[in-house]
């Protein structure tokens, strides 16, 4: 066996929380738990690769570690017997990378898989911490020798298994102590001054260390995009986490249970609990982040500690020293739809769909006053109870009947034959009504316009006219729609958004039909002071905004300011508005020949408004600016 852990140039022992992360299954559920070790001596599970666990146990002779295939119950010695209370960290080529006290200090080892040889891996003369491994780089922290105010800072580096090179990975004047990782990130705790610790990691990737939460926390975990903590409150402890994906953060639960050990699993947070413990000891409960509910693990008869989550695999130990079980369980989180969408709005339709989990009957609820959330689900409208779940993977779509005007939002469960059911979907608005007031909705509601196309511009964008009024919308089209040349009549459906800069709405498409029809391309011709609307000749008023906004018009004036690069632009000013305003140009082509400074002009193109520079006019076509003097 050793010989073929020669052949793995780059093991490195991660709880692979982010890589390997399995596909979603249809009810939340813990298997029932296994026996992994039996008669065990301090059974410790610091942290899994693929489907080995990496194992300790403190023998008569001393300590020694093993990969545990924890299916087949079969290892893989990698250090034999040794004293003390080292660490491992993970192995490359043939070298298990370790933390130990050694010659005074504490240091970062590496022992010969081979000939069970061990040497210190960087020789220093300050304490050393280890903090994990991925492929054939080890990361590992150092105290300085010089004080920092009431402490002494720690920093990071990488040390480089199969050249022995060493450079730094995170150097800050915090004391950095409590790691943990899931071979993505590193997580630990931060003590920068009197009184002010915090959480803080560091990607495997590099970049910059970064603050997860300003609170005194304790014994942080990370899988993913979780990270928990526990924290001091009373006669025990909080237990906190955080979506760092989402920013949002949670009391997940109160512990007496000393230490409280959290851990954070895939998709839901671990500790050990002392609810019980006149009954039937430690227990192990957990936390579903999605749905927010908790849950027992265990809850058999004597203590149940060491906790330990590698990823969907939760592992403790039970019984007496030198009689231990490590016990395993899969803990496999609700099946929640996170990809609801609308493909289209019709006059009192909207159409739904999502991807299928596999099994289960969905149902479907709306309402017309606020998003669906967990809080209002039960209130909600249902309008589909019975609509049977396709095989995983598979498209699904419902078709919303008989909507009134206005806001309409919509989310969805799937019940499953046992009586539990997902947590709920992730909610979308669809806004029911005529173009021109759909394009005035809320930011992220579906809508779908149907217009002409009026112009092509940069950045995948499409300017779209209502057909036969006054009204347009700036539509980003997906990557890979079929080319739509001016003229063109289109229905788009996507999401209302807005521009950093450009006023008026930006259609986000997520689908767009060409229809069969066409129309003219019509353009409004005005003077300067009308670009962008405010002129009641035009169907605007200062109260309603600018009427003409991403419509195609035609203006004119003297130019300034031209700048002939990467097409051109240049600002033109016909005198029609007050003085210092002007109209800025923007082109994707160059200048037509003998423009410059000083000449009269007439352009074509769509108007705008930028938050920064006031009126514009974008050029869609070769040829849109034509010299008139």
């Amino acid at each position: 066996m050793i010989y073929v852990l020669r052949r793995l140039w780059a093991w490195a022992l991660v709880v692979c929380c982010t890589v390997l992360v399995p596909a979603p299954r249809a009810i939340a559920s813990l298997s029932t738990p296994k026996q992994l070790i039996t008669r065990g001596s301090n059974v410790i599970v610091w942290q899994r690769q693929d489907y080995w666990l990496v194992v300790t146990e403190d023998l008569s002779q001393g300590r020694t570690c093993y990969y545990l295939d924890h299916d087949n119950f079969t290892r893989m010695y990698l250090k034999k017997n040794a004293p003390g209370n080292w660490a491992p960290l993970g192995s490359a080529i043939k070298w298990l990378m370790y933390t130990d006290y050694y010659q005074g200090l504490n240091r970062l080892m590496a022992g010969d898989v081979d000939w069970n040889t061990y040497h210190i891996a960087r020789l220093s003369q300050q304490n050393q911490i280890g903090c994990g491994m991925v492929g054939t780089q080890c990361i590992y922290a150092q105290y300085r020798a010089a004080m920092s105010g009431d402490h002494y800072p720690v920093d990071l580096y990488y040390f480089h298994v199969d050249t022995g090179l060493v450079e730094p990975f995170c150097v800050s004047n915090s004391e950095k102590t409590d790691f943990a990782h899931d071979g993505n990130l590193i997580v630990y705790r931060s003590h920068i001054g009197p009184g002010d610790d915090r959480i803080y990691g560091h990607f495997f990737s590099g970049g910059d260390e970064f603050e997860i939460a300003a609170r005194n926390g304790l014994h942080p975990t990370v899988c993913g995009s979780l990270v928990a903590w526990a924290e001091v409150s009373g006669s025990g402890y909080n237990i906190w986490a955080k979506n760092i994906a989402t920013g949002e953060m949670r009391l997940v639960a109160f512990t007496s249970a000393n230490p409280p050990r959290p851990e954070a699993g895939h998709g839901a947070i671990f500790w050990e609990d002392a609810r019980n413990q006149s009954k039937t000891g430690l227990d192990i409960y957990g936390y579903d982040w999605d749905s927010g509910r908790e849950f027992p693990v265990t809850t058999a008869a004597g203590d149940q500690v060491r906790l330990k989550a590698s990823d969907d695999l939760i592992t403790w130990v039970s019984g007496l020293p030198g009689y231990e079980i490590l016990w395993g369980s899969d803990y496999t989180p609700p099946a929640r739809i996170t990809d609801l969408r609308i493909t289209s709005v019709a006059a009192a339709d909207v159409f739904l769909a999502w991807t299928s989990p596999g099994t289960g009957v969905y149902e479907i609820r709306m309402r017309t006053d606020a998003p669906i959330a967990d809080s209002n689900w039960d209130s909600s409208s249902l309008i589909q109870g019975n609509l049977t779940a396709k095989q995983s993977g598979q498209a699904e779509a419902f078709d919303a009947r008989s909507l009134g005007s206005g806001y309409c939002y919509f989310a969805l469960k799937v019940k499953y034959t046992d009586g539990t059911e997902s947590p709920v979907s992730n909610c979308v608005c669809a806004f029911i009504g005529d173009e021109s007031s759909a394009i005035r909705a809320n930011q992220g509601t579906y809508i779908s316009f149907t217009g002409v196309v009026t112009g092509l511009g940069s950045g995948n964008a499409v300017y779209c006219r209502k057909s036969g009024g006054v009204g347009a919308v700036r539509v980003i089209i997906p990557q890979g729609t079929a080319q739509i040349g001016a003229g063109k009549s289109v229905t788009v459906t996507g999401q209302v958004s807005h521009d950093d800069d450009l006023l008026g709405p930006v259609l986000q498409a997520a689908s767009v039909t060409q229809l069969s029809t066409a129309d003219l391309v019509r353009c409004i011709a005005m003077p300067n002071k009308a670009v962008g609307g405010f002129d009641p000749q035009f169907g605007g008023t200062i109260e309603h905004g600018a009427s003409n906004q991403w419509m195609l018009v035609k203006t004119w004036g003297r130019v300034s300011g031209l700048v002939s690069s990467n097409g051109c632009s240049f600002y033109i000013n016909d005198q029609s508005i007050k003085s210092g305003q002007r109209v800025y140009v923007v082109s994707q082509y160059a200048p037509p020949n003998g423009l410059t400074n000083g000449s009269f002009v007439t352009v074509q193109g769509i108007a705008r408004v930028s938050k920064t520079l006031g009126r514009e006019i974008e050029i869609v076509n070769d040829g849109a600016i034509q010299m008139l003097q």
